[in-house]
């Protein structure tokens, strides 16, 4: 089969009475860019934040008796009624869509639209076509109409209003129009006498226009897209939607010192849209008229059957004589203006119910595209991962029903506008679509840490934070964050690093050994408050002088007992006895020489002090006994009570040995007796 002159016009769509409507993909909050063509607003707050289409088709297949030599899809597509070709065509090219920061989104989308319309005597079509083998007979009509161009388009959508439970987004689209082709023939004849090859006709008619006749012969896509084009123009579409939620606090939460509304969340009871879609012009550079009439002659099947446009050009030409009655001049084509409005509605869980009333605007001439009235309703169910839908559509100009199904699975989109026309002839064309799409979710602010200050702006994501400090801790809360803070668990100055001075004594408290009380540096922060070098908090006696080794507090006599617990405190003794002194109960005996006498009573009373022997004394008491090896100093240490003549008797051996003194030349005793304060007695052996 020959590609022909009517390749785009078939291929694109162009508005009728039962124009696509893909109401299901179109309402679905996860619609991205498709939705854009029923309402741009619906770009603004989509649950997605990225998507890129491959491609949409939706294909509308005419059960009129169209020569197969015109359409690029054959006869067998759909086996209930006539054969079928592409009438309507909508293809969405490549897009994609991105959300810019919470309120804004932009777009840019192609798209390819056309339509093809025959209309009058399909007796003679099928004639053409060989289908019919019965010549028609009689005044006979035929009408052929087809319009196609392209549009690349910049898409805007942004939440405006979003207060309480109320929120309002509005959205456009601005769209350049490469008009393709529009063209529209319509011709009259009486026939008589035919046969199954030849048909003699008399009184022939024929009159049209086309803007670019010789467009027909561009077949691919490329052409389509960069080629030359017949015609320029621009466009626009706006919408706005109001939203109602109710649900707030389903979906509200805090982010980088913001109060947000879920980004992954549809979060309306109900919304309501408005749009006005396909306003603008494609301004042609030339318009030709033809017109031919009286004509009489013979069709040949063989001059119209599979014949490329070109060749069909030619055969109208020469036969009608149509370029002697052309007349060309410069013209402009409305788009298909139309007015929608949408409500939709959330049942629950996933699933939403939506009613969509589209319909044409009164153009303000004859001439243009226009769109039929159609309202569609239906449940639909929607998700991250895919969506569901039945719609009822009703065409209220032709008193038509029909029923939609709509499927996404992951990137796959598909489904039908008119689901039983694709098996049975329901008065209305077949009808499907399909198309590939990547999207990507939105998705909150990713918070590791949970401190409500996102990752991107967060410079601790493992560690909760402050939004002031982005996202990094102050454990202590005095301002400072804590990586700066010489005390992040204490609250502090700046001055100081974050770290306390409570007594403001100039020693920081983790430093200072008495926080609350004004102090010295050189004492870690506390008072000395009797002047005796020894600080408060080491000071045992902190209001009387005193001497470090005594814990500040005095030892008059100098015997290592403070005069608190010296019980003797004008005579220097022993700690054991709290400062008292040894009890000396030396007798000696007459036999002992004066000499010796005068020793021995010398050692006695060093010993009531201690067994610390000034240096005289220790080197004297070496002599003697070294002079006389055979002495034996006996001392015997007594008291009532035990322990203490125990530890002063063992405090006596331990000193003395340590001193040198030759322990074999003293004997050691300890005796306890009732009533007695502790001493000892010194004997000579």
């Amino acid at each position: 089969m020959k590609q022909t002159s009517l390749f785009f016009s078939a291929l694109f769509l162009a508005a009728s009475a039962t124009a696509q409507s893909l109401t299901p993909l179109q309402t679905s909050n996860y619609a991205g860019v498709h939705g854009i063509y029923l309402n741009p607003s619906s770009l603004a707050d989509s649950r997605l934040s990225f998507q890129v289409s491959f491609g949409l088709g939706a294909f509308g297949f005419s059960r009129q008796p169209i020569p197969l030599s015109l359409v690029p899809f054959g006869s067998k597509l759909f086996s209930a009624g006539e054969p079928r070709g592409v009438s309507q065509a909508d293809l969405r090219g490549p897009a994609v869509m991105a959300r810019l920061g919470r309120k804004h989104t932009v777009a840019i989308t192609t798209r390819y639209r056309a339509a093809y319309g025959l209309s009058g005597s399909y007796d003679l079509v099928r004639w053409i076509n060989g289908t019919n083998k019965t010549p028609p007979t009689g005044p006979q009509s035929l009408n052929v109409a087809a319009d196609g161009y392209t549009e690349y388009a910049f898409s805007y959508g942004v939440s405006l209003l979003d207060v309480g439970t109320h929120h309002l987004k509005i959205g456009g689209t601005a769209k350049l129009l490469r008009g393709l082709q529009r063209t529209n023939l319509n011709s009259q004849a009486t026939f008589a006498g035919g046969t199954v090859t030849n048909l003699p006709y008399t009184g022939a008619s024929l009159s049209g226009t086309s803007v670019d006749f010789t467009a027909y012969p561009i077949t691919s896509f490329g052409k389509a897209i960069a080629g030359p084009s017949a015609g320029q123009g621009i466009g626009y579409d706006v919408g706005m939607a109001y939203e109602f939620r109710p649900r707030q606090r389903f979906y509200r939460y805090h982010m980088d010192g913001k109060r947000r509304a879920a980004e992954e969340m549809s979060k309306y009871l109900f919304r309501i849209g408005v749009s006005l879609l396909d306003i603008g012009q494609i301004d042609y550079n030339q318009l030709t008229n033809y017109a031919s009439s009286g004509r009489s002659g013979t069709l040949r099947q063989a001059d119209y059957a599979e014949k490329s446009a070109t060749q069909l050009q030619s055969q109208l030409i020469s036969q009608f004589g149509l370029a002697a009655g052309a007349d060309s001049r410069a013209t402009s084509v409305m788009l298909p203006r139309a007015t929608s409005v949408q409500l939709d509605v959330f049942l629950g869980r996933s699933w939403y119910g939506n009613i969509v009333y589209q319909t044409d605007m009164l153009l303000p001439t004859t001439d243009g595209l226009n769109r039929g009235s159609v309202v569609a309703f239906g449940p639909r169910s929607e998700g991250p991962g895919g969506e569901l839908a039945g719609t009822v559509y009703y065409y209220p100009t032709i008193q038509k029903v029909a029923i939609g199904l709509h499927v996404k699975a992951g990137i796959f989109i598909g489904g039908t506008d008119n689901l039983l026309g694709i098996f049975s002839d329901n008065g209305l064309a077949p009808h499907i679509y399909a198309g590939v799409a990547i999207p990507f979710n939105a998705r909150r602010p990713k918070d590791r840490d949970k401190d409500q200050v996102s990752d991107k702006r967060d410079l601790c994501p493992d560690v909760a934070g402050l939004l002031e400090f982005n996202g990094c801790p102050d454990a202590d809360g005095d301002k400072i964050q804590d990586k700066d803070d010489a005390c992040p668990d204490v609250a502090g100055p700046a001055a100081t690093k974050g770290c306390p001075d409570s007594d403001r004594d100039g020693v920081l408290d983790k430093d200072d050994a008495c926080p609350t009380i004004a102090g010295l540096a050189k004492f870690k922060g506390c008072p000395d408050t009797d002047g005796d070098g020894v600080a408060d908090n080491l000071d045992e006696c902190p209001t009387i002088i005193g001497t470090s080794d005594m814990a500040g507090c005095p030892d008059t006599d100098k015997d290592g007992v403070r005069d608190s617990r010296d019980k003797c405190q004008n005579e220097a003794g022993l700690v054991e006895l709290d400062g008292c002194l040894l009890r000396n109960r030396t007798v000696l005996a007459d036999s002992v020489s004066s000499a010796n006498k005068l020793f021995l009573n010398q050692l006695a009373t060093a010993f009531t002090h201690g067994p610390w022997l000034e240096s005289a004394l220790l080197t004297t008491l070496k002599s003697q006994l070294a002079a006389q090896p055979t002495w034996r100093i006996a001392v015997e240490f007594s008291g009532q009570n035990e322990g203490q003549v125990r530890r002063i008797e063992q405090l006596f051996r331990e000193e003395l040995t340590r001193v040198g003194v030759p322990s074999q030349q003293f004997r050691w005793s300890a005796v306890v007796r009732d009533g007695q304060e502790t001493g000892f007695t010194i004997k000579l052996e």
